[in-house]
């Protein structure tokens, strides 16, 4: 059931120094790190280094139950697409048209599989605590939500130099979690842009107008560790989906936001994807963070296997950027150029436009 309550006006002050409840502990700032503005139009950069990234060991979490749930079998071994075009075909075949060629899984082991928009990342403020962060192409404005008790915010953010336009603070006592931008069906005016906040323990979402931050009305919500974590929006089914901490995708009605169903979700490696993030749905798949892991996962929303694993321990190395009071890789959002993505993370003093190779 939705309340309506006043929005709090307090604009955020974080300082450097303050620890994450949720997140490991941020060494202290040893140096202050001048941002680069990336140009509006660059070559493409890409990183030459192509080791990897050790895989988590993953813990269970407890059966589901009271509501639909997608269980697909965990591989033992991830498969690779054959191609389509036979030994014996024409070398000057064309392509049958319409059909799109074959995506290759991305793994761990294969490095580094993305593309630099830049080899200057974008101005990021290092106070922010990313939790959330969604683009709308009707505004041309990217969206961030900071957690962080004492210091959760939403901001409005130019997407071009990353700089903060708006913020307004929330309740000292939430902590702010991932956020949405999204069009409110329900109301006259089709361009009338909202926003959906969560926070972590709670159990407290918000709605927000989009244009001023302001906040419109209140729900409650559970999941399966009744948490929340990240959320993003399949714009085609009019639906958001949610992570908590577990391996469980929970999907809710975007009028109602009453939940319809959960999806679990395995790695390659055949455990639980525990830990999932910030979620971005892009060209009909979920892309998630896992907390203390640099990685990208790619998710079949309908049956919960993970398709592709990207690693981007390279992106901003940990033994570089603690050095700085950063913290882990979290925060993903499409921008006005299709394919090309924001990735940064939580304390981090730049973010990164790139895009996905084999996606």
């Amino acid at each position: 059931m939705i309340v309506s309550t006043d929005s709090p006006t307090k604009s955020p002050t974080m300082p450097p120094t303050q620890l994450p409840t949720k997140g490991p502990t941020a060494a202290p700032e040893a140096a202050t790190l001048s941002p680069t503005i990336s140009p509006t139009s660059t070559p493409t950069f890409t990183p030459t280094s192509t080791s990897t990234t050790e895989e988590p060991t993953i813990s269970p979490t407890k059966s589901l139950t009271g509501v639909p749930t997608v269980t697909t079998k965990p591989p033992t071994k991830y498969p690779t697409v054959s191609p389509t075009t036979s030994p014996t075909a024409s070398p000057t075949a064309s392509p049958t048209k319409g059909v799109p060629a074959p995506t290759v899984p991305v793994t761990l082991a294969d490095g580094i599989m993305y593309d630099l928009q830049s080899p200057d990342p974008m101005y990021h403020d290092k106070t922010h605590f990313t939790q959330g962060l969604t683009y709308s192409k009707k505004s041309d404005i990217l969206f961030e939500s900071n957690g962080l008790y004492s210091y959760s915010s939403l901001c409005r953010l130019n997407p071009d130099t990353g700089e903060a336009l708006l913020c307004k603070s929330i309740e000292s006592n939430l902590f702010a979690e991932g956020m949405q931008v999204y069009t409110n069906s329900t109301d006259n005016d089709n361009d009338n842009e909202r926003l959906i906040q969560i926070t972590w323990k709670a159990r407290k979402g918000f709605i927000y107008d989009a244009s001023t931050l302001e906040r419109i009305s209140e729900f409650t919500f559970s999941t399966t560790q009744n948490e929340g974590w990240g959320i993003c929006y399949d714009e085609a089914n009019n639906e958001f989906i949610v992570s908590d901490g577990s391996n469980v995708l929970h999907f809710w009605d975007g009028v109602t936001l009453e939940e319809k169903r959960r999806v679990e979700v395995y790695r390659h490696n055949g455990n639980k994807a525990n830990s999932m993030n910030e979620l971005e749905f892009v060209n009909g798949k979920v892309l998630a963070n896992v907390w203390y892991h640099d990685v990208i996962l790619v998710i079949d929303p309908v049956t919960g296997v993970c398709e592709s694993e990207y690693d981007f321990s390279h992106l901003w190395p940990k033994a570089e950027r603690r050095q700085f009071g950063a913290d882990v890789l979290n925060g993903i959002s499409i921008s006005k150029d299709d394919g090309i993505l924001y990735i940064t993370g939580k304390k981090w003093n730049r973010m990164y436009k790139l895009k996905l190779r084999n996606f």
